[in-house]
């Protein structure tokens, strides 16, 4: 028995409706790719930023901690060389929260750049799949 021409267009269809939502699929897993390849490159970029400030705020320290201990060396007294330790301390702590604030607006950015290409491909998707809802 030989099936009708009705069966078989409705089988080419079937699958050319298949072949079609496979080809969809594939663009999508492609856009999503190039969406997450965007993001790591913006996160790497990101995290050598805060490598190159946190690398800078500890080089400073030991800058400072030096020039520290050379002025409690030179001090003609302990209660100078307790006030030059005191002064180091509070700008110690001072640089540290500067340098940590920095480092968490780098971060902040970071992410929120990072989320960019994702949220732009999610949102293209989303509507790409509401238009064909609506067309279907």
């Amino acid at each position: 028995m030989q099936p009708s021409n009705d069966h078989m267009e409705h089988i080419e269809r079937t699958t050319q409706g298949m072949m079609k939502a496979c080809e969809d699929a594939s663009g999508m897993a492609r856009d999503h790719m190039d969406a997450a390849m965007k993001a790591a490159a913006v996160v790497n970029k990101g995290l050598e930023e805060i490598a190159r400030n946190a690398s800078s705020l500890i080089q400073e320290s030991m800058t400072r901690g030096i020039d520290a201990s050379k002025n409690m060396m030179s001090a003609k007294s302990i209660p100078e060389a307790m006030n030059s330790h005191s002064e180091f301390l509070k700008d110690c702590f001072d640089q540290w929260i500067s340098g940590a604030g920095k480092i968490s607006e780098v971060a902040a950015r970071t992410a929120q750049d990072a989320m960019g290409p994702i949220a732009e491909n999610t949102n293209n998707a989303i509507n790409k799949i509401a238009q064909k809802a609506k067309a279907a």
